[in-house]
């Protein structure tokens, strides 16, 4: 079976926004490695960087949802011939990255588009929910200016994730954690302090 060396690989910047689309081929994931960049002017940030581990491609992948770089280790025959491919992240199962044909892309990204409206015309519907995204955004922007930080350990590495009891954050270190309830005084509080301390 002959494989077709194209591609078409999406994703979207976390630092403006916008999405970038690009056509590539074998040559452009070289043995030396690649880097894919915002294609935004004025922003131009590195977002992708993608190296070779034997047979595999190995791509860290700056993400959009959590602010976090992730790892996915893709086989070379597999990224090629497949026709669509949806890195997710981890943590939100957000989809921050595509590839494959072009026009499955598109409707993909035309799918997201559609449940992204969705959601926001049910968070419009429902305040509790608009307090839950808020409080998440926030956090995020507290965690994209370096201001999480652990009493026990000068770690800088730290874990989002949504329990019942509210949004845990979780030094990856010495696991010391904090708790944010979802709830008004809670958005409060962190608009307040500006920033995370964990205990």
């Amino acid at each position: 079976m002959l494989v077709n060396y194209s591609n078409s690989i999406a994703y979207i910047c976390p630092y403006c926004g916008r999405l970038t689309e690009k056509d590539i081929t074998l040559f452009d994931l070289p043995a030396s490695g690649a880097v894919f960049c915002c294609s935004e002017n004025g922003c131009g940030e590195p977002i992708i960087t993608v190296n070779h581990k034997k047979d595999k491609y190995v791509f860290e992948v700056l993400c959009t949802a959590c602010d976090d770089r992730h790892k996915f280790v893709v086989s070379r025959s597999g990224f090629w011939r497949k026709e669509l491919m949806v890195l997710t992240c981890p943590q939100t199962t957000v989809d921050i990255m595509f590839v494959g044909n072009k026009q499955l892309i598109t409707e993909e990204l035309k799918k997201q588009n559609e449940l992204y409206r969705e959601a926001e015309a049910e968070i419009s519907a429902n305040p509790g929910l608009s307090i839950y995204f808020d409080i998440i955004r926030f956090i995020n922007d507290i965690a994209k200016n370096n201001l999480i930080s652990c009493l026990k350990c000068p770690s800088e590495s730290f874990d989002i994730e949504l329990d019942d009891s509210g949004i845990r954050i979780t030094c990856r270190d010495c696991h010391a954690n904090k708790v944010i309830p979802i709830s008004p005084e809670s958005l409060k509080d962190l608009l307040t302090a500006g920033t995370i301390v964990l205990e």
